[in-house]
């Protein structure tokens, strides 16, 4: 394996990846809290009740975010450990 030359462009794709994941996570989370806020009015101020197909959307929403964060979980550790590798390559002095 050869010595890998890093540079601030590498560091930027790296971050601005991460940077995209955690905003797709905070309006995911944003979506669900605005869901459950609404049902919550619609429960205590209109007495109104919760249809299964309202609380099945939104079980639909957490499985979709949940298969997304997973993904993108296991593509960061996959991505750290091979860094992590390289690391332990760099300093035992194998190019």
């Amino acid at each position: 394996m050869s010595k890998t030359n890093y540079d601030a462009s590498d560091l930027y794709d790296a971050y601005s990846f991460s940077e995209r994941d955690m905003d797709w996570m905070l309006t995911a989370i944003g979506h669900i809290r605005k869901e459950v806020k609404q049902l919550q009015h619609e429960i205590t101020a209109n007495g109104e009740f919760v249809t299964e197909q309202r609380l099945t959307n939104l079980i639909t929403h957490l499985d979709m975010y949940e298969c997304l964060a997973a993904s993108r979980f296991e593509s960061h550790k996959h991505l750290a450990t091979a860094y992590l590798i390289e690391c332990g390559e760099i300093k035992r002095g194998q190019p």
